[in-house]
């Protein structure tokens, strides 16, 4: 099992924090939230979390295409939640920028999963090579 942190991420500038800190998270409902969708385990993950803290987003956009939400987080259309380490690149190229928020986004859990009811050899050789060749710091290619 592997945890991957996230942060929310906007286009360089949206997002003012006026040097005060993190912000507090019902802060961001006034800017429309770019988020994943019911078919993501991600976007189930922080959708229950965010339910939990008592955040309600009232403009939100969700997307089952993790490429359009970074086009359009790029382009400056709202604030979304993306894999930290996978787009540092972005972000030290200027594309994106880290909010901090409080609290912070909890990490998502990832897991190689297989039916263990029908014992088969690849299935167990499969989910390995998959939990050994996982990278979650490398930048994603859609």
């Amino acid at each position: 099992m592997a945890h991957v942190r996230n942060d929310w991420m906007a286009r360089p500038g949206l997002v003012a924090s006026g040097g005060r800190g993190p912000l507090p998270l019902s802060d961001l409902a006034g800017y429309p939230i770019l988020s994943q969708g019911s078919r993501s385990g991600s976007g189930l993950h922080f959708s229950k979390w965010l339910r939990n803290q008592g955040i309600v987003f009232p403009r939100q956009v969700s997307s089952d295409s993790m490429t359009a939400l970074l086009g359009l987080t790029i382009a400056g259309l709202g604030v979304s939640y993306m894999p930290s380490a996978c787009f540092q690149p972005l972000i030290d190229e200027g594309k994106l920028e880290i909010v901090l928020a409080e609290p912070a986004l909890p990490t998502v859990p990832y897991a190689a999963m297989y039916r263990n009811d029908r014992p088969s050899a690849i299935a167990a050789s499969v989910a390995q090579v998959a939990a050994e060749a996982c990278d979650f710091t490398r930048q994603f290619q859609g």
